[in-house]
């Protein structure tokens, strides 16, 4: 199963917006989980609704929709605000996974 693209659902996995132009893949997404719920979810909170007033609420689809996936890669390595820069200590790998699980808290699964 894959994300969407610009709008455009690819295998009907998520509806949308989504800004990185190359699929995202359910297993991509089960990393980013795994990062997610270890490193961001004391901020982030579990569900990417902001368990701390200065975390943006990641479940608001205009604020997802309104920066491009690399933004948030480069706020994830390199720090932003309070945030840690996380490129010491997670790959680039998993700061995508983790990025495409966080941002997937903003779309509307099909059928709903």
């Amino acid at each position: 199963m894959v994300a969407l693209f610009s709008g455009r659902i690819l295998q009907g996995f998520f509806q949308g917006p989504h800004n990185r132009e190359q699929a995202v893949k359910a297993d991509e997404l089960g990393r980013g989980k795994a990062v997610f719920e270890t490193h961001c979810v004391a901020c982030h909170a579990a569900d990417g609704s902001a368990a701390i007033p200065q975390t943006p609420k990641l479940t608001n689809v205009e604020f997802i929709a309104s920066h491009p996936a690399t933004e948030f890669y480069q706020a994830v390595s390199g720090g932003k605000g309070i945030m840690p820069a996380w490129q010491d200590r997670l790959s680039p790998e998993e700061r995508w996974a983790a990025v495409e699980y966080g941002r997937a808290f903003a779309y509307q699964p099909m059928g709903r």
